[in-house]
């Protein structure tokens, strides 16, 4: 993902020291991560689901995005569930 500025908020740092991530990890796979989702509508900017890999381990990274300066602000990171994912980590399972 293109970011002239990748920022991480509060939440996500706790969430990050729940999780075992840390920030340089969640930065590199954020630029080498591809976009699964993307939420036009979300506010104060566009925001994205991506996909990236730490290590081993997948991980899903919610970031939003101003376009105008392409400051990147990193909202959470997870490793996506087997219940709620496919193998691939990119498709939805259904309810």
């Amino acid at each position: 993902m293109d970011c002239a500025e990748v920022q991480i908020s509060v939440h996500a740092f706790k969430r990050f020291d729940d999780r075992g991530f840390i920030a340089s990890d969640i930065r590199t796979a954020l630029r080498t991560g591809k976009i699964i989702e993307e939420y036009p509508d979300d506010k104060p900017w566009p925001s994205c689901l991506v996909l990236g890999i730490i290590g081993e381990r997948y991980v899903h990274i919610v970031v939003a995005r101003d376009e105008e300066s392409k400051v990147c602000r990193v909202v959470t990171a997870y490793e996506p569930e087997e219940a709620k994912w496919g193998p691939d980590r990119v498709t939805r399972k259904t309810k």
